[in-house]
């Protein structure tokens, strides 16, 4: 038995080789909600491993889950972790060069 219910969409593809489809794309609702659930819970995280630093425990790490959280929506987020991963990479060359 063959369902007629939903044809499937229609297909164009582009100079450039990509695929679009006359789908919806995610409402803007859905992307505000997402960026607020991130914010929700990527902050919290982030705060907690900014207290973590003079405290004893693993600050850096949990700061830096925070921002990968973040950095699922936020740009700013994905640069700041990048910068603070390559800060502990010369940290780290500087130390184990000079051995």
């Amino acid at each position: 038995m063959v369902s007629n219910d939903h044809p499937p969409p229609d297909r164009s593809h582009a100079k450039d080789g990509t695929v679009t489809t006359d789908e919806p794309r995610p409402s803007r609702t859905r992307s505000i909600s997402r960026k607020v659930g991130v914010l929700l819970v990527g902050v919290p995280v982030l705060l907690l491993g900014i207290a973590l630093i003079p405290l004893p425990g693993p600050g850096t790490i949990v700061v830096l889950a925070g921002l990968a959280i973040l950095s699922l929506e936020f740009a700013w987020a994905e640069r700041l972790s990048g910068k603070i991963k390559d800060g502990f990479r010369t940290l780290f060359d500087r130390i184990f060069r000079h051995r």
